[in-house]
């Protein structure tokens, strides 16, 4: 019997997710039950993650029973599932640390005063840098949720921007 395992990527948000790890993550995340659970364990391991979710979606300004509230959400979302899968050890002087408010307050102030360049900022970072994270999010949030995906795209760029301001 084989297994389907994913393979530790130490070096992650600062690198694409692998091949294989992008083939077995688009699978994975579109079940509803894996997505929901590796996101609960994300946020539940990482307060950045559990107030970054939050303040993004704060941030965003966009009405929260609009459908592309959803798909940001749901890209934050993917993000953090993704980010548990394949770095599930955290460092807590990243994650869980007092250092995290500025990174947060920066990005609110970001989007709360400049949303559509800053958000076209990260979009174009997101879809050159990390094509494979870009696809997951992508397919994730268009196949199985119906969501807008270039508002799912937004979120998991928002959330890996924050993730790796905190991590420098």
């Amino acid at each position: 019997m084989n297994l389907i395992t994913l393979e530790a990527q130490n070096n992650f948000p600062h690198e694409d997710i692998s091949d294989s790890n992008a083939e077995i993550l688009e699978m994975l995340l579109q079940n509803q039950t894996i997505h929901e659970s590796s996101h609960k364990s994300a946020e539940a391991a990482s307060i950045l993650y559990k107030m970054g979710h939050q303040t993004l979606l704060t941030a965003s300004q966009i009405e929260p029973e609009l459908s592309q509230s959803d798909a940001l959400s749901h890209g934050i979302s993917t993000y953090e599932a993704i980010s548990a899968l394949v770095h599930p050890n955290v460092d807590a002087e990243v994650h869980d640390s007092i250092t995290i408010h500025p990174h947060l307050k920066m990005a609110y102030m970001a989007l709360r005063y400049n949303f559509d360049d800053e958000t076209e900022r990260v979009y174009s970072y997101f879809g050159e840098n990390l094509p494979r994270m870009r696809q997951i999010v992508e397919t994730s949030a268009e196949r199985f949720h119906k969501r807008p995906r270039e508002y799912a795209i937004i979120g998991a760029a928002l959330a890996h921007q924050i993730d790796i301001n905190a991590s420098r």
